[in-house]
C-alpha cells in the first residue's frame, strides 16, 4: 500500500503534467501569446500590410475575370430575365429587333456593364471575394486583422483596351498598440472589353440599318484589319432557330502577359 506522502508526490507530478499539457494546447492555439515590444509590433504589423494588399487585390482580380467572361456570353449583360433570347449552347441575348420604333438596338454602354458589375457585387461577388480571403485566417495566426464591409464599394473604368476595378474596403491590421488601416486596392485587367462592345455596335448598327452584316463583313475586315478588328475577330455567324435570326460569336485576340481569350455573344433578330 502507497504511504500518503507516495500519494501527494505523484498527485503533484500528475497536476504538473495537466498543466504542462494544458500551457503547450493554449500556446499552440495562440490563445497565449508572448508578448512583443512596441517596435517589433511595429514591424509585424508593417510587414503583414503588402501580403494583405496583395491577397484582396489578387481576389478582386479573380473574381472580377470570371464575371467579365460570364457577362461576355450574355452581350454584356449580368441581369437578363426579361430580356429577349435565343437558346443556342446557353442564352444569346437579341439585342436588335423591330418594334414599335422600328429596327432598336439594345446593346449595353460600357456605363450600363459597370451598373451591372456593382449589382453582381452586392448580389454574389462580394460574397465570392470573402470566401477568397477566408476571413484573413492566414494572417490571424500573426496579427488580428478586422474589416468593415459596410463601407466597402467600387468603381470600373475601361482604361484603353483594360479594365480597372479600384475598390475601397477599410481592412485594420494591428498587434500590441501598433495598428495600421488599408482602404484602397486595384485591379488592372487585360479585357479588351471596349474593343468587343465597339465592334459589337459596329455590327448591330448594320442591322438596324437592314444590311446584313455578312454582306459587308469582308469589306468591316478590310477597313478596320488594323483598328478593331487587329485584337477581335468575328469568330462566327450562325442562323438559329431560323434564317431571320442571326448570333454572332466574337473572340478577343490575347497579346498581352496573363491574358486570356473572352467572347462577346449576341443575336439579332431580323423578322
Amino acid at each position: 500500500m502507497l504511504k500518503r506522502g507516495q500519494v501527494t508526490i505523484f498527485v503533484i507530478i500528475a497536476i504538473i503534467i495537466v498543466v504542462g499539457i494544458a500551457v503547450f494546447i493554449i500556446a499552440r492555439t495562440g490563445v497565449i501569446k508572448p508578448a512583443v515590444s512596441a517596435e517589433e509590433a511595429q514591424k509585424i504589423v508593417a510587414s503583414q500590410v503588402q501580403p494583405v494588399q496583395d491577397l484582396v487585390e489578387t481576389c478582386i482580380a479573380e473574381i472580377s475575370a470570371d464575371y467579365f467572361g460570364r457577362v461576355g456570353e450574355h452581350a454584356g449583360f449580368y441581369s437578363y430575365i426579361s430580356l429577349q433570347k435565343i437558346d443556342y449552347d446557353g442564352d444569346k441575348i437579341i439585342v436588335a429587333y423591330k418594334d414599335s420604333r422600328g429596327f432598336v438596338n439594345m446593346l449595353p454602354s460600357l456605363a450600363t456593364i459597370s451598373n451591372e458589375f456593382e449589382h453582381f457585387l452586392r448580389i454574389e461577388g462580394y460574397q465570392k471575394i470573402d470566401n477568397c480571403t477566408q476571413d484573413f485566417r492566414q494572417f490571424k495566426k500573426i496579427v488580428d486583422v478586422k474589416q468593415d464591409i459596410s463601407l466597402r464599394n467600387s468603381i470600373v473604368h475601361y482604361p484603353n483596351k483594360y479594365v480597372s476595378i479600384s475598390m475601397t474596403w477599410p481592412i485594420t491590421i494591428s498587434k500590441g498598440g501598433a495598428t495600421t488601416t488599408i482602404q484602397d486596392y486595384k485591379a488592372l485587367l487585360p479585357i479588351p472589353i471596349d474593343d468587343l462592345l465597339s465592334v459589337s455596335n459596329d455590327i448591330v448598327t448594320y442591322e438596324t440599318r437592314s444590311i446584313p452584316f455578312e454582306n459587308v463583313v469582308d469589306m468591316y475586315g478590310e477597313d478596320n484589319a488594323q483598328g478593331k478588328l487587329l485584337r477581335i475577330r468575328i469568330e462566327n455567324i450562325i442562323s438559329h432557330p431560323d434564317a431571320e435570326h442571326k448570333i454572332f460569336l466574337l473572340k478577343s485576340i490575347p497579346y498581352r502577359p496573363s491574358e486570356e481569350e473572352i467572347g462577346f455573344y449576341f443575336a439579332v433578330n431580323r423578322a
